[in-house]
C-alpha cells in the first residue's frame, strides 16, 4: 500500500500506513523499495518519513541506491538536488557508488550538493 501513496507524494498516508504496521522496505516484483521509488519522483517529504520510518538507505536495486538514482534525477528534476543534498547532510548516504563511471555523469556536480 504504501507505493501508490509514495508515488503521488501523499505525505500523511504513507505516515498513516506506517504508523499501521507497513512495511518501509517491502520490495516489489521490480525490485524497489518505497524509498527508491520516492528518490525517483523526488518526493522529500515521503523520503523523510520513509527514513525515519527505518528505510534501508544501503538497499541497492541493480546497483541503484537512493542517493545515486537521486543523483541521477537531479540532472532533469530541480527537486532531485534538494533529495540529493538531503541524503548528504542527513543521512549515512555517502558517495561511494559501487559504478566508479556513474561519478563522471553530468547529473553529479557539486553545486548540485553544495
Amino acid at each position: 500500500m504504501l507505493f501508490p501513496a509514495r508515488r503521488r507524494g501523499h505525505v500523511g498516508i504513507v505516515k498513516a500506513l506506517l504508523e499501521k504496521g507497513a512495511n518501509v522496505n517491502y520490495i516489489n516484483r521490480g525490485e524497489e523499495t518505497p524509498l527508491l521509488a520516492a528518490c525517483q519522483k523526488s518526493h522529500l517529504g515521503v523520503i523523510k518519513v520513509l527514513l525515519n520510518g527505518g528505510a534501508d538507505l544501503s538497499y541497492a536495486n541493480h546497483g541503484e541506491t537512493a542517493l545515486t538514482i537521486a543523483v541521477k534525477m537531479s540532472r532533469c528534476v530541480l527537486e532531485s538536488r534538494c533529495v540529493v543534498r538531503y541524503l548528504l547532510e542527513n543521512t549515512s548516504a555517502d558517495m561511494c557508488f559501487s559504478n566508479p563511471p556513474f561519478l563522471h555523469n553530468r547529473a553529479y556536480h557539486t553545486s548540485y550538493v553544495a
